[in-house]
């Protein structure tokens, strides 16, 4: 019998199909891509040069792409939880795909496998940051952590540490705001890719940033067009970045399913101030670290000397919660333009006071926990603003926003 060789166009692992008949599902012990042998497959040995690229490579129930393969097969390709390389073993026929995207009727839900898209966005990076320069972590659901290989650390444990986090910071989230805000399961796979070195995260903001830099106090971002996360391994801050942009791809996450075609959470102040609410964490005498979203103490002295200050850098909550983050850069802008310093030391102040505005509305409890409630409902539907804001603090409260400052400006002076 002649020998029948076929590689794996995911992970470029070869196999020996000889005997095995065509239609059969197969899995690649290596990547765990699902692949079918088709009906007609020449020995490798006897192809000719141009009938090795016949082939396929079918992603999902509805992206369709050509690749080069080393045998005429069609793939499929899907991914399980990763396993030692072993001979490949025929798997049960495949049960039939809901309706593709071209048949679904309009406003239909088109159904796409956790593993077929797990499997789509391990492609893209690979493709993107390189085949070799990846290792992965996929087993904390809804994320998918892509740490780049270094030479100053272990990938294997500092991609241990980081996918520990994200899935503390996801249950947290899910604890303080699910039951309340009525937010589903997450579908979707959410990337956070975490670069060796300030170098590398250098390199690619240029990349992407037609040459640009982002400025040294930038550590991490989340990529609203990309949908993922994207920061560098720093030994001497590793877990405060990661933590503030995770709630900002949970909560773009959220909208994106919850939210009006086209709408967006838009008020920096929520924003931010969740952002920075998920911050704080704490590690144990004996090395465990814990979410901890108590009082944030790099924040607090800021809003509280803001408040002192007879309120020169305090921004009025009637202007802050009116503020879109579109508004808000532009007014940084220009802040800049004029006096640097003051505008960094403003901007500082506006993250503190978001994170203040939170603490206090989560800490106070009973009415004000569901004021804030409503009022994430709203930026997650795109509805988000001053007036939705008044809006949830009168219903629940019996406040205008005068008297809500009041009040806030009292509790915060008083925390230690």
């Amino acid at each position: 019998m002649a020998v029948r060789l076929v590689r794996c166009p995911y992970c470029g692992k070869r196999f020996d199909v000889s005997g095995v008949p065509s239609g059969t599902r197969l899995r690649c012990a290596s990547c765990t891509a699902i692949l079918a042998v088709p009906r007609e497959v020449r020995p490798a040995a006897a192809a000719r040069p141009g009938q090795l690229r016949r082939a396929g490579m079918q992603v999902g129930a509805a992206l369709v792409v050509s690749a080069a393969l080393a045998s005429g097969l069609y793939f499929l390709l899907r991914s399980g939880s990763r396993s030692e390389p072993g001979p490949i073993a025929a798997l049960p026929p495949a049960q039939p795909k809901p309706e593709s995207k071209k048949n679904a009727p309009a406003n239909h839900p088109v159904f796409i496998d956790w593993n077929d898209r797990l499997t789509q966005s391990k492609l893209r990076l690979r493709e993107e940051f390189g085949f070799d320069r990846i290792r992965f972590k996929d087993d904390g659901r809804p994320f998918l952590v892509a740490v780049e290989r270094g030479e100053r650390y272990s990938a294997d444990v500092v991609i241990k540490e980081y996918a520990s986090r994200l899935t503390e910071l996801h249950d947290f989230f899910r604890r303080e705001f699910a039951s309340a805000v009525e937010l589903p399961e997450i579908d979707e796979v959410l990337a956070v890719v975490v670069l060796s070195s300030r170098e590398s995260y250098d390199a690619y903001t240029r990349r992407v940033n037609d040459g640009e830099e982002h400025s040294p106090q930038i550590r991490g971002v989340y990529e609203f067009t990309r949908g993922r996360i994207v920061t560098y391994h720093d030994p001497m801050a590793p877990f405060e970045v990661i933590l503030h942009e995770g709630v900002h791809q949970l909560v773009h996450c959220y909208t994106k399913r919850l939210g009006r075609e086209g709408s967006a959470s838009t008020t920096q102040w929520f924003q931010e101030g969740l952002g920075t609410y998920f911050e704080g964490f704490r590690r144990t005498g004996d090395g465990q670290i814990f979410l901890d979203p108590e009082v944030n103490r790099l924040r607090l002295p800021a809003v509280k000397q803001a408040i002192l200050d007879q309120k020169r850098t305090f921004t009025p909550l009637a202007v802050l919660t009116g503020m879109t983050i579109d508004g808000f850069w532009s007014w940084y802008r220009e802040q800049r333009r004029a006096d640097d310093l003051m505008a960094t030391r403003l901007a500082q102040v506006f993250y503190a006071e978001s994170w203040a505005l939170v603490y206090f509305l989560r800490a106070r409890g009973g009415n004000y926990r569901r004021a804030f409630d409503e009022y994430f409902r709203l930026e997650l539907e795109g509805r988000g603003g001053k007036e939705g804001f008044e809006r949830a603090i009168r219903t629940h409260l019996g406040k205008d926003l005068q008297e809500l400052e009041k009040e806030f400006v009292d509790y915060i002076q008083q925390l230690e």
